[in-house]
């Protein structure tokens, strides 16, 4: 979630998870991986990745952050932001 948060913000290249994602969505899991099924990791971090983009991205929409994260339609999404940012924070002191 890390990386998702940095790319988000500019501050590193696009997570694979992001890429991988995208290609298997125009294209299909097939011709992308040459594998039929994917493994529950990589269906788990294509997932996590994608949760913290729509979070982020619904988050800088709003005028109000402060709004943003009281707003019962974002309850799902406040703790994805949250814990992506804190894993950021971390990353960014390595």
């Amino acid at each position: 979630m890390a990386r998702t948060y940095a790319w988000l913000q500019d501050d590193a290249p696009q997570p694979k998870e992001i890429a991988l994602r995208q290609s298997i969505e125009r294209y299909g899991a097939k011709a992308v991986t040459g594998r039929d099924v994917l493994s529950p990791r990589l269906i788990k971090d294509m997932i996590m990745a994608q949760n913290v983009e729509v979070a982020f991205n619904s988050r800088q929409a709003s005028e109000n952050w402060e709004a943003w994260e009281k707003d019962i339609n974002n309850k799902d999404l406040v703790p994805i932001l949250a814990s992506a940012f804190e894993e950021y924070q971390q990353w960014q002191q390595m």
